[in-house]
């Protein structure tokens, strides 16, 4: 686990230690028909929702390979933030951000609104105080209203109205002298998402400056 290939946010809590695989499952609604003759036709439909599984530990002290936006947080934190995440039922964002092996920087994301199917929470005495949760989503799309397209052959189409799974990239043209905490905190409101933006570009030093391109989110 100390050599984490993986960024999570669930509703912008960063996992502190990232899981060392997931899961995401694509299925289908189609549907078999028995036909008079006694042959099947596989009726063909739209792809099913999304599921994403994965499972991942909350340390019981600070760990130098754990991840933390500010400070140490136990893992009754994240336990209560996954319980009311649940109860609210409504739909939130998780995000997965795969970096390059010995980069720090990111080369393919998943940014999903989901819902929390189910969790479970494991305690083992050889593993000391840590916890364990294994935890599945389901992809939300969003019920609003269909939109309908005229073609250029005069027909009508339907546009669906879906959540996409990438990120899209808030790129900073930098310039000579710009400081990159000074530009992270101007481009975002704050420095909440210093971290975020320090694993996803590589940058070892925020007193620095750099004259390339710096990759907000």
């Amino acid at each position: 686990m100390r050599t984490q290939g993986y960024i999570f946010y669930i509703d912008k809590v960063l996992l502190p230690v990232a899981p060392s695989s997931v899961t995401i499952t694509h299925k289908n609604m189609n549907n078999v028909i028995n036909l008079i003759n006694d042959a099947e036709f596989n009726m063909l439909k739209q792809e099913g929702l999304q599921e994403i599984s994965f499972k991942f530990m909350l340390p019981s002290q600070r760990y130098p390979f754990a991840r933390y936006l500010g400070f140490y947080q136990r893992p009754s934190y994240y336990l209560n933030k996954l319980k009311n995440l649940k109860k609210r039922a409504k739909p939130f964002q998780l995000i997965i951000i795969r970096n390059y092996p010995n980069s720090g920087r990111a080369y393919f994301s998943t940014n999903l609104k989901v819902s929390i199917e189910e969790f479970s929470v494991e305690e083992d005495a050889e593993e000391g105080m840590d916890v364990y949760v294994d935890i599945k989503f389901k992809e939300f799309i969003d019920p609003r209203p269909k939109q309908y397209i005229k073609n250029a052959d005069g027909t009508m189409s339907v546009q669906n109205q879906r959540w996409t799974d990438k990120v899209e990239s808030r790129i900073k043209e930098m310039k000579y002298g710009d400081k990159i905490w000074q530009v992270i905190r101007n481009e975002t409101g704050g420095l909440d998402q210093l971290q975020t933006v320090i694993e996803v570009n590589g940058i070892s030093s925020l007193t620095g400056f750099v004259s390339d391109k710096l990759r907000l989110w």
